[in-house]
């Protein structure tokens, strides 16, 4: 794959967010989805304040044909451009009319180095961090409960392992549930609909296409019989001066028996 199908400086415009989407969620789906990693996404309210759009900076465009077709479709004016971040939600990828200046990008650029050194410096030292050891005398239950005994006092027992996957959840009151729900139930409605929509375009454009198909069926098979009964009409015509010959030569063979019968007759 090459490197100059991409467009590394191609920015992203996506004009319907719903308002729980953050720009770390819309970061961590362009790089699960291996589009892309992002430098910064800038999200603003939409006039109806219902939704948000976001304006997406790439640091850097993955380098595979997937990218290339996807950003194909984002550059053609005639197609839509969508990735499916859940299903069935998806989002609508336009081009940024606005992008970020040379000094824009290199500093959206060094966040993203920034921030990515540090998160990976917290993640080694982590790993290599000493673990703080206090004199402690083995006993029995230190043994079979894998503790110790420090001081003379026995250590608690170990915290239960912790789930491959936390989220805090904050606490909302039923006011923010119900507009969080009527937001997504907007959000699918509007997703369906232009589902919907597509779908009813192909059904039509392939009704139009059989429509064309069978009229120009009806044009040739009428031509066609045309040219039959034409055909047909001169067989008849010339079958009936063939017959009009013989009967004019049959009338002319019994009118010239008669004379001579007549002949005959007188002498």
């Amino acid at each position: 794959m090459s490197s100059s199908s991409i467009n590394q400086k191609l920015s992203i415009y996506i004009p319907r967010v719903a308002k729980a989407i953050t720009a770390e969620y819309i970061t961590e789906v362009m790089k699960t989805l291996r589009i892309g990693n992002v430098a910064r996404v800038d999200l603003t309210a939409s006039p109806s304040s219902k939704q948000s759009s976001a304006y997406i900076h790439f640091a850097e465009w993955c380098i595979t044909p997937e990218v290339a077709a996807l950003q194909s479709k984002i550059l053609n004016p005639k197609l839509m451009a969508k990735i499916v971040y859940s299903d069935p939600w998806f989002w609508i990828m336009l081009p940024n009319t606005n992008p970020l200046s040379v000094a824009q990008k290199a500093e959206a650029e060094a966040e993203y180095l920034a921030k990515t050194k540090l998160a990976d410096a917290v993640a080694a030292a982590a790993e290599t961090a000493p673990v703080p050891i206090k004199p402690f005398t083995q006993t029995f239950a230190s043994v079979v409960y894998d503790s110790s005994v420090a001081d003379g006092n026995e250590s608690p027992p170990p915290p239960p392992p912790s789930p491959a996957i936390t989220q805090t959840v904050p606490a909302v009151d039923d006011m923010v549930l119900e507009y969080m729900a009527n937001e997504a139930n907007e959000e699918y409605e509007t997703g369906v609909t232009v589902y919907l929509n597509e779908e009813l375009r192909i059904v039509i454009q392939d009704l139009q296409e059989r429509l064309a198909a069978t009229t120009q069926m009806a044009v040739t098979i009428g031509y066609e019989q045309e040219m039959m009964n034409s055909t047909l009409d001169g067989r008849m015509y010339q079958q009936h001066l063939v017959i009009e010959n013989q009967q004019q030569a049959i009338n002319y063979l019994l009118q010239k028996s008669a004379d001579e019968e007549v002949m005959e007759s007188v002498v």
